[in-house]
């Protein structure tokens, strides 16, 4: 499937800034689905995590950047 790059672009920083909000993946591909809907754009629907549905984001502690 080939998708415009600007939608692209746009699903994933929805995407990026609910999982930096604390969303887990699954939460975060199921508001930016929601979110391309409201728009009118059913693409969404065709998104699939690659991945366990609760993989979560986790920042680095100071400790862990340096080492």
């Amino acid at each position: 499937m080939t998708i415009e790059q600007g939608l692209a672009g746009w699903a994933m920083e929805e995407l990026r800034a609910r999982l930096l909000d604390g969303a887990s993946i699954g939460e975060a591909l199921h508001g930016t689905r929601w979110a391309m809907l409201r728009r009118g754009n059913v693409m969404g629907l065709a998104y699939t995590p690659y991945c366990l549905s609760n993989l979560t984001l986790r920042p680095q502690s100071a400790s862990q950047e340096y080492s």
